[in-house]
């Protein structure tokens, strides 16, 4: 399933991958990996952080992307914050 397929790049080594996984979950949307987008939130890279932000967007609930972003309010990166404050302003 496209499901699946998502889930599999999701974990793959290569950021790259998992950025276009969480744009494509965004996208479609693909409610079903929801978790998975959770837990993207804390992913290594910084711009799979911000895209996982992005995705919850689309497919959670304001409060759910409330307080994913709110997680992020306190993140290493100047640009994750930066989308974090627009997410909790908005």
């Amino acid at each position: 399933s496209r499901a699946q397929r998502l889930q599999e790049l999701l974990n793959r080594q290569d950021y790259w991958l998992r950025f276009c996984a969480f744009h494509i979950i965004g996208v479609m949307p693909v409610d079903s990996l929801l978790s998975e987008v959770k837990r993207g939130l804390r992913d290594i890279h910084p711009l799979v952080r911000q895209t996982a932000l992005w995705a919850m967007q689309r497919i959670a609930s304001a409060k759910e992307v409330h307080k994913g972003a709110e997680e992020l309010l306190e993140d290493e990166d100047p640009l994750v914050v930066q989308y974090a404050q627009h997410v909790v302003q908005s």
